[in-house]
């Protein structure tokens, strides 16, 4: 790709900076409390975002955090294919990212793409070694995917890294819940 010219630099920048102005109040961040439903007036604010997002991407395809940001509005418009393909265009670009390799991971999750998942999840977890979380969605990619004696095992790994994490204790509930046959094994998450 050539370089960008200092007014395609400007114009991207301002075309990012604007996204993040418009979608920020809106996006679900590790930090957020529990989302609120969105009124006309944000879903407004955030289709300006998608389309700022996308200036931004038209003169810089290859940028890997306009990418994820898009994701995150798309997340928060319950528009999961839209936030995985763009969330999954970000992980191509830079697949160390842990952040980027947990909401792609998360968002395959919720649709149901168990390899997708697997891929993700491993990547994340990897990447953050102690981060029980990031365990704990690797066992939902295991079960997903129908591996269900690794997702248990997994899980409980994340459950002895940090007992008190409530995540990972449901998530073994839940896997507990299908090798019992209380549950099928889920499609999604």
């Amino acid at each position: 790709m050539r370089p960008l010219t200092d007014e395609e630099v400007a114009r991207h920048n301002a075309a990012y900076t604007r996204a993040w102005e418009l979608a920020k109040p809106y996006m679900l961040l590790a930090e957020s409390p529990k989302a609120a439903p969105l009124s006309r007036r944000a879903r407004r604010q955030l289709g300006r975002a998608i389309d700022s997002v996308r200036e931004a991407l038209a003169i810089a395809p290859d940028n890997w955090s306009a990418l994820w940001l898009l994701g995150k509005v798309y997340q928060r418009l319950d528009r999961h294919e839209d936030a995985l393909e763009s969330f999954h265009a970000a992980f191509l670009l830079n697949p160390s990212r842990p952040d980027v390799a947990r909401e792609t991971g998360l968002t395959a999750l919720a649709v149901g793409d168990a390899p997708l998942a697997l891929r993700c999840c491993t990547a994340a977890s990897a990447s953050s070694p102690h981060d029980s979380g990031l365990l704990a969605n690797l066992a939902l990619a295991y079960l997903i995917g129908g591996e269900v004696d690794r997702a248990s095992a997994t899980a409980r790994e994340a459950v002895e890294r940090d007992p008190g994490d409530t995540v990972s204790q449901q998530v073994l509930a839940r896997i507990v819940d299908v090798q019992t046959g209380r549950r099928p094994v889920p499609k999604c998450v």
